[in-house]
Parts: structure tokens; C-alpha cells; sequence
């Protein structure tokens, strides 16, 4: 662990943290705005959806760099498959 904080440097550090103070900043000053427009059309022949709509109470936010690996993620590789044994 002590060797990967080594390897990175003060440049992409500082990048990395205004990149994530900057998302910040733009979350709270869009907070008070409407992004989305009107809401969509409720069908009329459906009945009333006032008390179906459920509301958030809380919200985890992660802003991670980086992501899992292409080898441990379970999507189909047919060209694993292809070359098995080679």
C-alpha cells in the first residue's frame, strides 16, 4: 500500500481532487434548478399515480476513479472461448 501512494504524484493528486471539488461545486449550485424539464405524461387510462411515487431519503454519492478489471467482470468473452488452449 505505502509503495502505491509512492508512485503518485503531486500533479495527478491535485488533478484528481479538483476534479472531485469541482463535481461538488456543480451539484450544489444546479440543487436549485429543474434539468429534467416537465415531468412525463401520466396515460389516461391508468388510474391516479399520486401516492405510488416513492422519494428518496438519502443518497450515496461515489465518485471512484478507475473500475473493475476487463478479467473480473462477468460479461462473455466468445473469444476466451475461441482461444482456450492455445
Amino acid at each position: 500500500m505505502l509503495l502505491a501512494m509512492n508512485l503518485q504524484t503531486r500533479r495527478s493528486f491535485l488533478n484528481q481532487a479538483s476534479v472531485g471539488i469541482g463535481s461538488a461545486a456543480l451539484t450544489s449550485m444546479l440543487a436549485g434548478r429543474s434539468i429534467h424539464g416537465a415531468p412525463p405524461a401520466w396515460p389516461a387510462h391508468l388510474p391516479s399515480h399520486a401516492g405510488l411515487i416513492p422519494k428518496a431519503k438519502r443518497v450515496i454519492f461515489l465518485c471512484m476513479a478507475g473500475g473493475p478489471s476487463h478479467l473480473e467482470t462477468l460479461d462473455d468473452k466468445p473469444k476466451l472461448r475461441e482461444m482456450d488452449g492455445k
